[in-house]
């Protein structure tokens, strides 16, 4: 290839790379590459980092051959947090219908801008 090929390749690089699909992930792939936690909405921000049990129900999420799960958990495990991480990675990397019901209109509300909203900035 000549010089001048070579800057033309070059220069639509970017062009070619966003037009390639998003790289195939699970649920717990993507929260350790993209997510991260603000200062609002955790006690430790900075890059997500999973315990092995979150990264067991984020990649169950993702799994094709899994049609139901039930999580039977005790309180204060970061399920509000893996819960955002799904939500996060079916709006970036496989967009589909959600729906996330709270108990009232106050807590849907406290959530959606609590948890929701950081998981989106």
């Amino acid at each position: 290839m000549t010089d001048s090929m070579l800057n033309f390749v070059d220069a639509f690089q970017p062009c070619f790379e966003a037009a390639l699909p998003p790289p195939d992930l699970s649920v717990s792939e993507w929260a350790d590459r993209y997510a991260v936690l603000t200062a609002e909405s955790s006690s430790e921000p900075g890059r997500w980092k999973a315990i092995p049990y979150q990264v067991a129900m984020m990649d169950a999420c993702s799994h094709p051959a899994v049609e139901r799960l039930t999580v039977m958990k005790s309180a204060r495990i970061g399920y509000t947090k893996v819960l955002g991480h799904l939500i996060g990675y079916h709006v970036h990397q496989d967009p589909c219908s959600i729906l996330v019901v709270q108990p009232t209109l106050d807590d849907a509300e406290g959530w959606s801008k609590e948890e929701l909203q950081p998981v989106i900035e």
